[in-house]
């Protein structure tokens, strides 16, 4: 299957639609200068990407970045790619630094 092509979504066996998307607030802080609390906060994420076709997980990947980067200051971490093979589907693994202002949360 593609990502934007009006096919159902696969399955994993127990009903739940692939691919999936899994996000970790690893940590938040808060931006503090000589002056004080500045109002922003920094997270760093990291978002999970299962899917049945490696090419697919990618696309996905891509357009995550896009969504985070149209909303927020995002500064791209890392980038890995695995096969679990325990699942039998492709993971992308993409960690960010996103800085946004706490006001307006």
């Amino acid at each position: 299957y593609a990502v934007n092509d009006a096919q159902p979504l696969p399955t994993d066996g127990n009903g739940y639609a692939l691919p999936y998307i899994v996000y970790l607030n690893v940590i938040s802080a808060d931006n503090v200068t000589l002056d004080g609390a500045s109002g922003l906060q920094t997270s760093h994420i990291q978002v999970d990407i299962l899917a049945p076709r490696a090419l697919d997980a990618q696309a996905i990947r891509v357009a995550v970045d896009a969504a985070l980067a149209s909303t927020f200051t995002t500064v791209p971490l890392t980038n890995r790619d695995e096969y679990e093979d325990l699942v039998k589907l492709h993971r992308v693994i993409r960690e960010y630094s996103i800085a946004y202002d706490e006001s307006k949360t």
